[in-house]
């Protein structure tokens, strides 16, 4: 320190012609200065790593919270299109049922028709072989009585 309290005084006295004692006010108020300053700056120095830590802390949390954040937002992303999925297979589901059903349906009427015209000539052809049957009877008869 006994550096720096010579240097100030020869500065003072090369600049502006003053001589100081080593016990002159002048010089302790410099030196309390001085201390104050390296106090100040150790102080400073404290702080502002201080600061640094509690802010590398508040990135980790702030950090933590995004991930956190954008995992929600990717979990109900992905609950709403399972949950759309679901009603759009549903409602395909329900609309194939529905063709299926009226493919059934229609079918089951061309088959009722298909059976309809298949008793008609069922009948007609029984009908058919009634007469045929009854003329093979009267041919015989014929036959017979001649």
């Amino acid at each position: 320190m006994n550096d720096g309290i010579d240097a100030f005084r020869l500065r003072l006295q090369k600049e502006l012609g003053l001589s100081i004692s080593p016990k002159d006010p002048l010089l302790a108020q410099w030196l309390s200065q001085k201390e104050l300053l390296e106090e100040n700056a150790a102080e400073h120095q404290r702080l502002l790593s201080e600061f640094e830590a509690a802010l590398g802390r508040n990135q980790t949390a702030w950090s933590e919270q995004a991930k956190s954040l954008a995992q929600q937002s990717l979990n109900a992303g992905m609950r709403a299109a399972r949950d759309s999925t679901a009603l759009l297979l549903e409602e395909a589901a329900r609309m194939n049922a529905a063709a299926v059903r009226q493919a059934f349906e229609e079918g089951v009427a061309r088959m009722e028709q298909a059976l309809a015209a298949g008793r008609r000539i069922a009948w007609l052809s029984l009908a058919a072989s009634v007469v045929a049957f009854a003329a093979v009877i009267c041919a015989i008869f014929v036959r017979v009585i001649h």
